[in-house]
Protein backbone atom coordinates (compact mmCIF):
# COMPACT_ATOMS: atom_id res chain seq x y z
CA UNK A 1 0.00 0.00 0.00
CA UNK A 2 2.88 2.26 0.55
CA UNK A 3 3.72 2.15 -3.11
CA UNK A 4 0.14 3.20 -4.06
CA UNK A 5 0.09 5.62 -1.67
CA UNK A 6 3.34 7.12 -2.91
CA UNK A 7 2.21 7.23 -6.42
CA UNK A 8 -1.19 8.90 -5.61
CA UNK A 9 -0.06 11.87 -3.34
CA UNK A 10 -0.41 13.93 -6.26
CA UNK A 11 -3.98 13.68 -5.78
CA UNK A 12 -4.13 14.35 -2.13
CA UNK A 13 -7.52 16.37 -1.33
CA UNK A 14 -8.97 16.05 -4.73
CA UNK A 15 -13.13 14.01 -3.22
CA UNK A 16 -12.40 11.28 -5.97
CA UNK A 17 -9.10 9.98 -4.86
CA UNK A 18 -9.24 10.60 -1.07
CA UNK A 19 -10.59 6.70 -0.97
CA UNK A 20 -9.43 4.24 -3.56
CA UNK A 21 -12.47 2.16 -4.69
CA UNK A 22 -13.16 -0.59 -6.66
CA UNK A 23 -15.04 -0.15 -9.65
CA UNK A 24 -16.56 -2.29 -12.31
CA UNK A 25 -16.06 -1.07 -16.19
CA UNK A 26 -17.64 -2.49 -18.45
CA UNK A 27 -16.23 -1.82 -22.06
CA UNK A 28 -13.24 -0.91 -22.98
CA UNK A 29 -13.41 0.89 -26.36
CA UNK A 30 -13.18 5.02 -26.99
CA UNK A 31 -14.70 6.00 -23.30
CA UNK A 32 -13.67 2.66 -21.35
CA UNK A 33 -10.14 2.05 -21.95
CA UNK A 34 -9.27 5.91 -21.37
CA UNK A 35 -11.20 5.50 -18.20
CA UNK A 36 -9.43 2.40 -17.22
CA UNK A 37 -6.32 4.27 -17.54
CA UNK A 38 -6.79 7.55 -15.77
CA UNK A 39 -8.59 5.41 -13.00
CA UNK A 40 -5.80 2.78 -12.04
CA UNK A 41 -3.50 5.59 -12.52
CA UNK A 42 -5.30 7.21 -9.18
CA UNK A 43 -5.39 3.48 -7.81
CA UNK A 44 -8.37 2.60 -7.57
CA UNK A 45 -9.14 -1.15 -8.45
CA UNK A 46 -10.88 -2.02 -11.77
CA UNK A 47 -12.80 -5.11 -13.18
CA UNK A 48 -12.93 -4.44 -16.56
CA UNK A 49 -15.83 -6.50 -18.92
CA UNK A 50 -15.11 -6.83 -22.78
CA UNK A 51 -15.52 -9.17 -24.95
CA UNK A 52 -14.22 -7.68 -28.56
CA UNK A 53 -10.82 -7.80 -29.99
CA UNK A 54 -8.60 -4.97 -31.23
CA UNK A 55 -9.55 -3.82 -34.72
CA UNK A 56 -7.75 -1.51 -37.26
CA UNK A 57 -10.81 0.88 -36.65
CA UNK A 58 -10.39 1.02 -33.07
CA UNK A 59 -6.59 2.35 -33.24
CA UNK A 60 -7.69 4.92 -35.49
CA UNK A 61 -10.75 5.79 -33.89
CA UNK A 62 -9.56 8.04 -30.72
CA UNK A 63 -9.10 4.14 -28.60
CA UNK A 64 -6.32 3.57 -26.43
CA UNK A 65 -4.92 0.71 -28.91
CA UNK A 66 -2.05 0.39 -30.67
CA UNK A 67 -1.48 -1.65 -33.78
CA UNK A 68 0.56 -4.05 -32.57
CA UNK A 69 -2.45 -4.80 -30.52
CA UNK A 70 -4.76 -5.74 -32.90
CA UNK A 71 -6.32 -9.13 -32.47
CA UNK A 72 -5.94 -9.23 -29.00
CA UNK A 73 -8.93 -9.01 -26.39
CA UNK A 74 -10.08 -5.34 -25.47
CA UNK A 75 -10.00 -5.77 -21.82
CA UNK A 76 -6.40 -7.40 -22.23
CA UNK A 77 -5.02 -4.73 -24.47
CA UNK A 78 -6.44 -2.21 -22.10
CA UNK A 79 -4.51 -3.97 -18.76
CA UNK A 80 -1.44 -4.04 -20.94
CA UNK A 81 -1.48 -0.41 -21.82
CA UNK A 82 -2.24 -0.16 -18.23
CA UNK A 83 1.01 -1.33 -17.12
CA UNK A 84 2.89 -0.32 -19.89
CA UNK A 85 2.03 3.45 -18.09
CA UNK A 86 2.94 2.33 -14.81
CA UNK A 87 -0.04 1.55 -13.59
CA UNK A 88 0.06 -0.19 -10.15
CA UNK A 89 -3.40 -0.62 -9.26
CA UNK A 90 -5.19 -3.82 -9.36
CA UNK A 91 -6.94 -4.33 -12.77
CA UNK A 92 -8.89 -7.56 -13.27
CA UNK A 93 -9.79 -8.94 -16.90
CA UNK A 94 -12.83 -10.55 -17.69
CA UNK A 95 -12.23 -11.30 -21.52
CA UNK A 96 -15.62 -11.71 -22.12
CA UNK A 97 -19.25 -9.88 -22.33
CA UNK A 98 -20.90 -9.21 -19.25
CA UNK A 99 -24.07 -11.07 -18.41
CA UNK A 100 -27.14 -10.83 -16.04
CA UNK A 101 -25.29 -13.60 -13.65
CA UNK A 102 -22.49 -11.15 -13.12
CA UNK A 103 -22.08 -8.65 -10.33
CA UNK A 104 -20.94 -5.58 -9.91
CA UNK A 105 -18.87 -2.95 -7.28
CA UNK A 106 -21.12 -0.06 -5.88
CA UNK A 107 -19.75 2.39 -8.30
CA UNK A 108 -20.08 0.98 -12.42
CA UNK A 109 -19.22 2.34 -15.15
CA UNK A 110 -20.02 1.56 -18.61
CA UNK A 111 -18.77 3.07 -22.29
CA UNK A 112 -21.13 0.11 -24.45
CA UNK A 113 -22.29 0.63 -28.28
CA UNK A 114 -25.72 -0.78 -27.64
CA UNK A 115 -29.52 0.22 -25.34
CA UNK A 116 -29.63 -4.04 -24.27
CA UNK A 117 -26.33 -3.92 -22.85
CA UNK A 118 -26.71 -0.63 -21.43
CA UNK A 119 -30.08 -1.70 -19.86
CA UNK A 120 -28.93 -4.93 -18.79
CA UNK A 121 -25.81 -3.58 -16.87
CA UNK A 122 -28.27 -1.03 -15.19
CA UNK A 123 -30.64 -3.24 -14.01
CA UNK A 124 -27.52 -5.69 -12.40
CA UNK A 125 -26.17 -2.56 -10.93
CA UNK A 126 -29.73 -1.38 -9.90
CA UNK A 127 -30.12 -4.81 -8.20
CA UNK A 128 -27.39 -5.11 -6.33
CA UNK A 129 -26.98 -1.51 -5.01
CA UNK A 130 -29.80 0.78 -6.38
CA UNK A 131 -30.69 1.27 -2.36
CA UNK A 132 -27.68 2.41 -1.57
CA UNK A 133 -27.05 6.19 -1.50
CA UNK A 134 -23.33 5.56 -2.22
CA UNK A 135 -23.48 3.82 -5.13
CA UNK A 136 -22.93 5.30 -8.36
CA UNK A 137 -23.60 4.04 -12.02
CA UNK A 138 -22.23 6.08 -14.34
CA UNK A 139 -23.30 5.97 -18.29
CA UNK A 140 -20.94 7.56 -20.99
CA UNK A 141 -22.42 7.58 -24.38
CA UNK A 142 -19.60 8.56 -27.35
CA UNK A 143 -21.46 9.66 -30.13
CA UNK A 144 -18.99 11.29 -32.85
CA UNK A 145 -19.53 14.77 -31.66
CA UNK A 146 -19.94 14.86 -28.72
CA UNK A 147 -20.00 12.52 -25.16
CA UNK A 148 -22.97 12.28 -22.86
CA UNK A 149 -22.36 11.08 -19.25
CA UNK A 150 -25.69 10.19 -17.39
CA UNK A 151 -24.86 9.38 -13.63
CA UNK A 152 -27.28 7.43 -11.07
CA UNK A 153 -26.62 7.68 -7.19
CA UNK A 154 -28.12 4.61 -5.48
CA UNK A 155 -31.01 5.39 -3.19
CA UNK A 156 -32.75 8.02 -5.57
CA UNK A 157 -35.83 6.50 -6.58
CA UNK A 158 -37.14 9.41 -8.81
CA UNK A 159 -33.52 9.26 -10.75
CA UNK A 160 -34.12 5.18 -11.26
CA UNK A 161 -37.39 5.87 -12.30
CA UNK A 162 -36.06 8.28 -14.45
CA UNK A 163 -33.18 6.37 -15.88
CA UNK A 164 -35.68 3.26 -16.91
CA UNK A 165 -38.35 5.30 -18.71
CA UNK A 166 -35.28 7.16 -20.52
CA UNK A 167 -34.12 3.71 -21.53
CA UNK A 168 -37.10 2.15 -22.25
CA UNK A 169 -37.86 4.86 -24.83
CA UNK A 170 -34.85 4.74 -26.47
CA UNK A 171 -34.97 1.00 -27.05
CA UNK A 172 -38.62 1.70 -28.47
CA UNK A 173 -37.35 3.92 -30.52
Amino acid sequence: MGRLKKRTTRFAGADWADELREITLIGAGGIGSWTCLNLSRIGHGLTVYDGDNVDQTNVMGGQMYQMSQVGENKAYACYANCRAFGTVAPVHIMNRMFTADDEVEPICITGLDNMAARKLAFAVWRAMHGEDSNALFIDGRLPLENMEIFTIRGGDHMQLRGMLTSTYLMMRM
